[in-house]
């Protein structure tokens, strides 16, 4: 009746690190108990959380990633930025540069970011599109530039401004 009657983040986790601790069923009902009324949280989170909570900020965003944290007791945007190397990709302005396509490639295939797999069936897709997520224009501060143009016509628009000294008139 308990579980039936409440909904609670990180169940899981509760109960597994319960049963490392070699509890008994009277100690986890217990626990279960201190969980519902809010004096005891699940600790730690695994692999499949992390992975979760990135995906879920990958494609909805940030506050989609708070509202599952809240709701089903995810790792925040922070733990998951202290517990996992997240690459930035570099954005092209226009048509990319064999640098760019080079650069991003590097990027993600670098260990640290996903360890290669031992099974030789398992490896990684590299896709390319045109299509703009969000139809506004972005500054990248690393590159000095501004982002989210038409391919086919931001050739003909400077993307940069040239900072101006204080001697320059």
């Amino acid at each position: 009746m308990l579980l039936a009657k409440n909904d609670m983040p990180g169940l899981r986790r509760l109960v597994a690190g319960g049963l490392r601790r070699g509890a008994s069923p009277r100690a986890l009902v217990d626990l279960l108990e201190r969980a519902v009324k809010g004096l005891r949280t699940a600790k730690g989170f695994s692999e499949r959380d992390y992975d979760k909570a990135l995906i879920a900020k990958a494609l909805g965003g940030p506050r989609l990633l708070y509202a599952l944290q809240k709701a089903h007791g995810l790792p925040s945007q922070t733990t998951l930025r202290n517990h996992q190397s997240i690459p930035t990709m570099l954005t092209s302005v226009g048509v990319p540069t064999e640098e760019e396509v080079k650069a991003n490639i590097d990027t993600f295939l670098q260990p640290y970011v996903k360890p290669p797999s031992r099974d030789p069936r398992v490896g990684n897709t590299l896709m390319f599109d045109g299509i703009v997520l969000e139809a506004r224009f972005s500054y990248c501060p690393k590159r000095d530039k501004v982002l989210e143009m038409c391919r086919e016509h931001s050739h003909r628009i400077t993307t940069w401004r040239p900072l101006k000294l204080s001697g320059d008139s």
